[in-house]
């Protein structure tokens, strides 16, 4: 296996794992729903995801916990308006920023010549 062939296995298990934490702490995406969802939408998502992730009909039980968190979150005006207050920026914008950041480290580190962006 080559240097580059392994830090390109590196890279993508990094963005996956990025991607992974992002689907955990957003809770509209983890209950895949758009920010402007009604009390109806957050409702029907979550009923829908947990007859497919709870651990009693054989689903992940953390999958099942982060629902449960997504739909506390959004489901309580209260939790609801602290969390939209507390996360200032636009989650797919930080993700997507992160993202090009570890893109350029990989190729900066793979070409000595480079220059960042």
């Amino acid at each position: 296996m080559t240097i580059i062939a392994f830090c390109d296995i590196r890279l993508k298990e990094r963005i996956l794992r990025l991607i992974e934490n992002f689907m955990k702490t957003n809770p509209w995406t983890t209950l895949g729903i758009g920010q402007k969802a009604s009390s109806k939408d957050i409702r029907s998502a979550y009923l829908r995801l947990v007859a497919i992730h709870h651990p009693d009909r054989g689903g992940n039980s953390s999958r099942f916990d982060d629902i449960q968190k997504a739909f506390d979150t959004l489901s309580d005006p209260v939790k609801r308006r602290e969390f939209e207050r507390t996360s200032n920026e636009k989650p797919i914008t930080k993700l997507a920023e992160t993202v090009h950041e570890i893109v350029n480290e990989f190729w900066t580190s793979v070409t000595p010549n480079s220059r960042k962006d």
